[in-house]
């Protein structure tokens, strides 16, 4: 697979954990907002190393 579809697929999962990030916590799963920022943030940091983009 080139780099650049790896890429791609690591922005749109970037960007699907923090828009997720921003929805109402469920009374079922309290702690799943906090943990799709923390997933977010992980994943845009290894893009940013990848891409060679300063975070």
């Amino acid at each position: 697979m080139p780099a650049e579809h790896v890429d791609i697929v690591l922005a749109l999962v970037t960007g699907y954990f923090l828009k997720s990030a921003g929805d109402p916590v469920p009374p079922t799963s309290p702690y799943v907002r906090e943990a799709q920022r923390w997933q977010g943030e992980v994943v845009w940091e290894w893009l940013c190393e990848r891409r060679g983009w300063l975070s």
